[in-house]
């Protein structure tokens, strides 16, 4: 007798596997503490940093599963500047007057430094008036057909310009506004209509110490020069809470991470973001929407990352300007545990995994990990650069400041306190900068050793480290400033790419071929000289001359900068021709060089650097003939080398 298998009824199958799904099913829910594993899924890189993950893989569950549950990246994990004050009253006052503070501010008699007092303003070929109405602060931007009402809501800045912010109230509508923003390597511009409540960057902000109403500058995307469009027809405005105020106002952590596009190469730490639960559990707090699906791929991650950022206003974020937890992170717990849990200066969260164990974490004020990064967030955007690497521009200290070998070492923090203002410009005395440098480099404390090395007379400005080691380089806002890349003068690519070098800062009318002798004789510094031969023309022209003269406009920029701080007025007439440079920024540092200078009002004669090419054209043939008489008059000629 054969035997066989007896297969079971194809129903009872069927019943048997739904059974055990629905019973795995509430085992899973039911029981949250047991281990859920998800399927595997590819992380989000943002900004080469941090991994977005729309599921997280099972090393990473279990990671998580022991992580702490200290959070302070949340909306709901920040208190606000009002709290801190109550435990450090001292510090909560000195940051009430720093400029940090005013970063950005609601439009009150208080914030507001312009004179909304009916002055108008020529701007390509229109006119652009502020006054006063009521309480109420406008701006009239009219050309032609052209013709809009702007209300002040807010202001950005009070330390050397003030910019506002305000909504079209009436008058030719905008239907397009320009936006730069991005959650990959390199961001993306694209446009947006505007709404009726859209917070705009508005065309002329206020330069404080010249007391004057001025076109703003570095807010559009594109350079701001003879090309640049103009505020009446296609016009393109910046939202201001969806681009500028990612640095000018403090945002949830847990957000700040999300629409932040320049962190690139900045050496953070590696942190895995679960982000399905994070937006489940915030995303109503930050925007007045609702989140209806998970983002499960990079595409539906970046669509929720523009929404955010569209739907960003100043009642979302923690304040305006810069506070407290901008730098320590949401201190709820910090304040529920009366100051026993330390705030932490690591972003930190159930819904972040760190790179490493958390026992191997030190959350506390750190050297590179945490008290420089915190910095780096708004003082790291990446810039074009110069000769050497140094940025063009400021606001990327913290950048520039990791390009150089002390940031092995040093900390911002050892030589700007952060609570106390600066003033507008800088209070430490040349001593004081070089006591802070010998604080590591106690080898040069001796007379002789320094002597030794700079080559230079003691108490001279080439005896002093920042000025050879942090040279004037880059542009600020009203002149040019130090760069935090700290380097040698010695450096090949300065000298042999054509920048401004160290040492003919100080020795304006000096030639590249003396600079480079003394440098070779000092230093054994030596230098390709085909690279010298198709750099400068003629080796051995003044530099002073040599930069004003340059191809490129940075070089230029800086040219002028030095200039002035070197009251160098026999270079006067290279400098009047500096205005009528195509760049805006040139023409703005070369007009106040020379009133400096030579003593005069450029004003008077009817020039202003925001002028067109064709407006430049009908006055500054006098102008050019005036400053060579007022230098041919001061004698200033006859010095010249």
């Amino acid at each position: 007798m054969s035997s066989h298998k007896v297969s079971p009824p194809w129903h009872i199958v069927v019943i048997s596997l739904v059974a055990v799904t629905v019973v795995s099913a509430v085992i899973y829910w039911v029981f949250p503490e047991a281990p859920r594993r998800r399927a595997v899924s590819q992380p989000r890189q943002v900004q080469g940093w941090y991994y977005v993950w729309p599921d997280l893989p099972e090393e990473l569950v279990d990671r998580q599963a022991k992580s702490s549950s200290y959070s302070n990246i949340a909306p709901r994990d920040y208190v606000g500047p009002e709290t801190c004050a109550s435990c450090h009253p001292n510090n909560h006052e000195a940051w009430s007057k720093h400029p940090h503070r005013w970063m950005n501010a609601e439009a009150t008699e208080e914030s507001i430094i312009g004179r909304f007092d009916g002055t108008t303003v020529p701007l390509r070929g229109g006119t652009v008036t502020v006054y006063q109405e009521g309480n109420d602060k406008k701006m009239r931007v009219h050309r032609g057909a052209i013709d809009r009402i702007f209300t002040v809501s807010h202001t950005i800045g009070r330390r050397y310009h003030q910019y506002y912010i305000g909504m079209l109230e009436s008058g030719t509508p905008i239907s397009r506004m320009s936006e730069y923003k991005g959650v990959d390597a390199a961001p993306q511009s694209y446009e947006r209509p505007i709404g009726p409540d859209t917070k705009l960057v508005l065309p002329l902000g206020y330069r404080i110490e010249h007391d004057q109403w001025v076109p703003i500058y570095g807010v559009y995307d594109e350079n701001d020069s003879d090309f640049t469009p103009d505020p009446y027809e296609n016009f393109k405005p910046v939202a201001y809470y969806g681009s500028c105020a990612l640095c000018h106002t403090t945002i949830p952590q847990g957000y700040r991470m999300l629409l932040d596009h320049t962190a690139v190469g900045l050496k953070k730490p590696e942190l895995h973001y679960d982000i399905g639960p994070f937006l489940d559990s915030t995303f109503s707090e930050m925007t007045d929407a609702s989140l209806e699906k998970m983002p499960s791929t990079a595409e539906e991650l970046d669509i929720i990352i523009r929404h955010v950022s569209a739907k960003y206003e100043p009642e979302k974020a923690v304040t305006l300007g810069i506070s407290c937890e901008a730098c320590h992170y949401g201190g709820r717990e910090h304040v529920e545990s009366e100051g026993q849990i330390p705030p932490r200066f690591l972003p930190s969260s159930p819904h972040l995994i760190h790179g490493e164990e958390a026992e191997q974490i030190d959350f506390g004020r750190t050297h590179q990990e945490n008290i420089n990064l915190i910095c780096g967030q708004c003082h790291g955007p990446p810039r074009m650069t110069l000769p050497g690497g140094a940025s063009r521009i400021n606001s990327s200290e913290y950048r520039d400041a990791i390009n150089g070998s002390c940031y092995s070492q040093l900390t911002c923090v050892q030589c700007h306190e952060p609570h106390s203002e600066i003033g507008s410009h800088w209070p430490n005395t040349p001593d004081q900068d070089d006591a802070s440098c010998l604080t590591c480099h106690s080898n040069f404390k001796s007379a002789k050793a320094r002597d030794d090395h700079t080559h230079h007379p003691r108490g001279s400005q080439g005896s002093r480290c920042m000025n050879c080691h942090m040279p004037h380089v880059t542009e600020g806002v009203e002149t040019i400033v130090r760069t935090h890349q700290i380097s040698s003068p010695t450096n090949p690519e300065i000298i042999e790419e054509g920048g401004v070098n160290a040492c003919n800062i100080c020795h304006l009318d000096q030639s590249i071929d003396w600079t480079i002798q003394f440098l070779g004789q000092w230093y054994g510094a030596q230098f390709d000289e085909d690279q010298l031969a198709d750099r400068y023309a003629d080796r051995n022209e003044l530099m002073g001359r040599v930069w004003l003269q340059d191809s490129r406009y940075e070089i230029r920029r800086i040219g002028i900068g030095v200039a002035q701080r070197a009251g160098a007025t026999w270079l006067s007439k290279e400098l009047s021709r500096q205005l009528d440079d195509m760049y805006n920024i040139n023409r703005q540092f070369a007009q106040t060089t020379l009133e400096s200078l030579l003593g005069i009002d450029l004003d008077s004669k009817g020039y202003y650097y925001w002028m067109t090419p064709h407006e430049r054209t009908q006055v500054l043939d006098e102008v050019y003939k005036w400053i060579d008489q007022v230098q041919l008059s001061a004698g200033s000629q006859d010095n010249a080398p």
